[in-house]
């Protein structure tokens, strides 16, 4: 039993929908057009300048902001709730050179407009974003300006909350929603989502003052209402609400456009593009497609030395060894990785496969491989084979690097980096192994009795030492926990049992050592400790009300979670006695659902349903 609380420790860990907030400026997504900019989870976001009535932005607004150009001196101080870059130069100038053209509101309810659109090619959870500088003197004439948004879900209006500061210079209006920002959304989105805006909106205007954009009396922080709500839509509109008494040029600022997603990276060092700044690789995690078994969100890569901080790696069971000869240049004749997936979307998966073969630092083209599995196979493996590759670079060095990818969007071996929609990216370091006089004819385990039976046997043993047995829980990180005496010369059969088995897998290896000291490693075995464990389960009915009845079949307990089509874990559960158990769907909203079902080995298995 407390082997399988430990497991159910590790699983929550590694599949908890851990969610990041992540910032782009405004300006950085108008320069990318028309393609627009890949957020880290593969979403494809673009934005615009936009205007209504006779409003008109000038050649400034929509560029890069900085310490001066929002209306006066801005030092990155913004009010609590935002959390996106606060940095001056990721900000955004909104700007006219003529204030008669946004002029009014008061009394045309904020039909004359600038502003900016931004939208995205799937629903998306948490887009918000700050308004600096909204200022001026609420006098008739006057500048006082206002600003507001407007936010869609396809043809869906969903409702924002706008939240100023304690002691703010700013007041809620509610406005009658005009006909020009009903045309805006006709001409951007459709007629459908005109008729949906509610016939009142409110903005945040002006009392008065000249203020500064790090005041925080004159700041706006827009949030969707229901945090839940997705958006594909999003408008920011900022005008005046008095007339000024002639034309003058009125400025403010936007911040970046703040989304919060969940996506994977990878743990290469950061020379083969990981980390998101690098432009690394990254996939959003959907619950329905993974190398292995795991795949859980992370903020950013993780560069390491080892390739070992990513716990979720646990598509290759083993990394095979590379025989390094120290030569300046080698041939290895024949090279296979082996990655095991789950692929609940439906869908054919694409897989990409790299070997730094040159040890440049980089991942080429030419170093690639590629598979794929298709759409009716949801578990299964996948394999790699690099026939009669060129090794360089590796005198001295003790390792190169290896990463693969799978996603169902098309992947071609030059997207060593970039994001993609769902899937997964591991990253190894694969070890070299300078070869011995030693010849390990096979190296070999099974489980008897709960235990790891391990066996080798060798040929042509000329001043054998001993070997050291090697453990590991991930197939990355091994400690040694035996030494077996070698013969020393000849050929012999050797054996070792290992009771410390804890986890559903487990990788040995050998480590074989000669009387100087050197030593080289044997390939690494896994063998699996489940022995036996049954694990099914249906769910009905489907579509469901409110009460789905589970028949499960599992010798042990189960961590049960249900993702929505955005991949947001929106329930979990730990289900001690899993036989004749029931999911409560009466919160869930209608619409398509997965439920997984993990078991304490790791194991698990996705149902799609349907809540009516």
């Amino acid at each position: 039993m407390k082997k399988t609380i430990l497991l159910f420790t590790l699983l929550w860990t590694f599949n908890v929908q851990a969610q990041t907030n992540y910032s782009f400026p405004i300006y950085s997504i108008i320069n990318s057009m028309p393609n627009g900019m890949r957020l880290p989870n593969g979403t494809i976001v673009r934005a615009a300048t936009i205007a209504t009535g006779t409003g008109a932005h000038d050649a400034v607004s929509g560029t890069a902001g900085s310490t001066t150009n929002m209306g006066g001196t801005f030092s990155g101080t913004t009010m609590t709730g935002y959390v996106g870059n606060t940095t001056p130069t990721t900000f955004t100038v909104i700007e006219t050179a003529n204030t008669n053209t946004i002029a009014g509101g008061t009394g045309n309810n904020c039909a004359n407009s600038i502003g900016f659109r931004v939208y995205f090619d799937r629903p998306t959870l948490d887009i918000s974003f700050l308004a600096l500088d909204c200022d001026g003197f609420n006098t008739n004439p006057g500048n006082a300006e206002w600003v507001s948004s407007m936010a869609f879900n396809a043809d869906a209006f969903v409702p924002y909350t706008q939240t100023t500061s304690a002691g703010t210079l700013l007041v809620t209006q509610s406005i009658t929603t005009n006909n020009t920002w009903r045309t805006l959304a006709t001409n951007t989105i459709s007629a459908t989502a005109a008729t949906n805006i509610p016939t009142t909106l409110s903005i945040q205007r002006a009392t008065g003052g000249g203020a500064n954009p790090n005041d925080i009396v004159n700041q706006v922080l827009f949030n969707p209402t229901d945090p839940n709500a997705p958006v594909t839509n999003f408008f920011g509109l900022w005008g005046l609400w008095q007339t000024p008494a002639g034309i003058n040029n009125q400025t403010s600022g936007f911040s970046p456009i703040v989304v919060t997603v969940s996506p994977d990276f990878g743990d290469d060092p950061d020379s083969y593009k990981t980390l998101l700044a690098s432009g690394g690789p990254s996939h959003d995690v959907v619950g329905t497609l993974a190398l292995g078994i795991l795949n859980s969100p992370k903020a950013d890569g993780q560069p390491s030395a080892l390739a070992n901080l990513d716990p979720d790696d646990d598509g290759l069971s083993t990394v095979p060894l590379v025989v390094n000869t120290n030569l300046l240049t080698q041939t290895i004749s024949n090279y296979t990785l082996t990655t095991s997936f789950t692929n609940n979307t439906g869908l054919a998966a694409n897989y990409v496969a790299w070997i730094d073969w040159n040890n440049n630092g980089t991942f080429e083209a030419s170093e690639a491989q590629t598979a794929t599995s298709p759409a009716a196979t949801t578990t299964g493996t996948v394999t790699f084979t690099w026939a009669n590759a060129t090794l360089s670079g590796a005198s001295g060095v003790g390792n190169t690097y290896a990463r693969i990818r799978v996603t169902t969007e098309a992947i071609t071996t030059s997207d060593v980096g970039g994001a993609f929609k769902d899937g997964e990216v591991e990253d190894y370091a694969l070890p070299f192994v300078v070869p011995l006089p030693l010849e390990l004819i096979n190296f070999r385990g099974n489980l008897q009795n709960g235990r790891a039976q391990l066996a080798w046997e060798t040929a042509n043993e000329k001043n054998t030492d001993h070997f050291d047995v090697e453990y590991s829980n991930n197939g990355h990180d091994f400690e040694k926990i035996s030494e077996v005496k070698a013969m020393g010369n000849g050929g012999h059969n050797y054996q070792y049992v290992d009771e410390r088995m804890t986890r559903n897998r487990n990788y040995y290896r050998l480590k074989m050592v000669d009387a100087d000291g050197t030593g080289t490693y044997s390939k690494i075995v896994s063998i699996i400790a489940t022995e036996g464990k049954t694990f099914t389960i249906s769910a009905s009915p489907n579509p469901v009300d409110n009460v789905m009845n589970l028949a499960i079949r599992s010798d042990d307990g189960l961590y049960l979670q249900v993702y929505n089509t955005l991949g947001r874990e929106v329930y979990s559960e730990v289900l001690t006695s899993p036989e004749n158990a029931h999911l409560d769907c009466s919160r869930l909203t209608p619409g398509n659902y997965y439920l997984k079902a993990t078991n304490s080995f790791g194991e698990s298995k996705t149902i799609t349903f349907i809540k009516k």
